[in-house]
């Protein structure tokens, strides 16, 4: 399950990212394939195809300091393949995944920033391209990820999420 922050600016990530690199558990790079066949994500071990199973969202206005958050409880089944389709745009991704504790194993909420990373070749004018981030990655998606069925009514999962949305604040 996916927790959105409405309107969230991804601009502002980079200046806020100094601030959790503390609460960073895990970072991965996959290449992400979208072709007529479907999604597709290639990592250092699996090609996986993504078969999405869509549920209906659920909007928490004003959840905590006029942040309004969206619940998607939709999900991917996910299957390992071998052959890929012929026809595929590609992009190059980032996934920091973030916890809110020290332990880093006890909580159930992990805060995940997705980047596209930017392979364009350097020809001078970088200038005016407006898009250019520090590390050559650009952010493209932040969202909470929570195991499935997860009860967000739950005073403890509340008071995660409310840590977490402290320090993007």
């Amino acid at each position: 399950m996916k927790i959105y922050i409405n309107h969230f600016n991804l601009l502002i990530l980079n200046n806020i990212l100094k601030y959790i690199d503390k609460y960073l558990i895990k970072s991965e790079e996959y290449i992400q394939l979208y072709s007529p066949d479907g999604i597709f994500v290639i990592d250092e071990n699996n090609t996986l195809k993504l078969k999405p199973v869509d549920h209906d969202v659920i909007v928490l206005n004003n959840f905590y300091n006029e942040f309004t958050l969206i619940v998607d409880p939709s999900f991917f089944i996910v299957e390992k393949v071998i052959q890929m389709p012929t026809e595929f745009i590609s992009v190059r991704m980032k996934r920091d995944t973030f916890a809110s504790n020290t332990n880093k194993t006890q909580g159930v909420i992990q805060l995940v920033i997705e980047s596209e990373i930017n392979t364009q070749t350097e020809n001078g004018f970088s200038f005016l391209n407006k898009n250019i981030f520090e590390n050559e990655f650009k952010p493209k998606d932040i969202y909470f990820e929570l195991p499935n069925g997860t009860n967000i009514d739950n005073i403890l999962v509340k008071e995660e999420l409310i840590v977490f949305l402290s320090l993007l604040n």
